[in-house]
């Protein structure tokens, strides 16, 4: 299993479920959770399968359909209801996989700095377009750091071509973790 963040507040709205990019944990959020918890949101932060907190004694296999299932058991015991996911960096390629393969869990996607392209990322964004966003329905807000120097401010433009039903939001004066360098921005 990986740990969880679990909301002090339950609303009636679509939860928020936030995952952290490359080998990160749920702490990635220590700045953003608390204003979005002030804001009244019910709101997750979960660590991605064999990252984070998570058990890697105790972990079976931890590929692409792994994390999958791990987080639609956590949807399905838990959640119970369409949410909005959050993917920053490589955790929205792990966002994007789920919503396309889970639409009925998935009402809204926000993408932050979204490493889904291979640029810039060597082999870690292995997901192909074609399987990535063909599927991809939901409403999605992708959030960019203007002066993101891991992944190219181009590749978020293109982002917003690509995805059908998608807002950017560029953020001024702010690197690749927004969420991290300018909390009160995103929440």
């Amino acid at each position: 299993m990986s740990s969880c963040v679990k909301p002090l507040v339950q609303s009636e709205q679509s939860p928020l479920v936030l995952l952290h990019g490359f080998d990160s944990s749920c702490l990635e959020w220590r700045y953003t959770y608390p204003l979005l918890e002030e804001a009244g949101l019910e709101t997750w932060a979960v660590d991605i399968l064999g990252w984070g907190f998570s058990n890697l004694e105790r972990l079976g296999s931890c590929d692409v359909q792994s994390k999958r299932e791990h987080f639609y058991q956590l949807w399905k015991s838990y959640i119970k209801r369409p949410m909005t996911f959050v993917g920053p960096s490589l955790g929205a390629a792990v966002a994007v996989d789920f919503a396309v393969n889970h639409p009925e869990a998935v009402e809204n996607l926000v993408l932050i700095d979204a490493s889904v392209y291979a640029e810039g990322t060597g082999n870690l964004a292995t997901l192909p377009r074609a399987a990535a966003y063909a599927g991809v329905k939901q409403k999605t807000l992708i959030i960019w750091g203007e002066d993101d120097q891991i992944i190219s401010n181009k590749l978020g433009v293109r982002l917003h071509c690509e995805l059908p039903n998608a807002i950017i939001r560029q953020i001024p004066d702010c690197g690749h973790l927004p969420h991290v360098e300018k909390p009160d921005s995103v929440a």
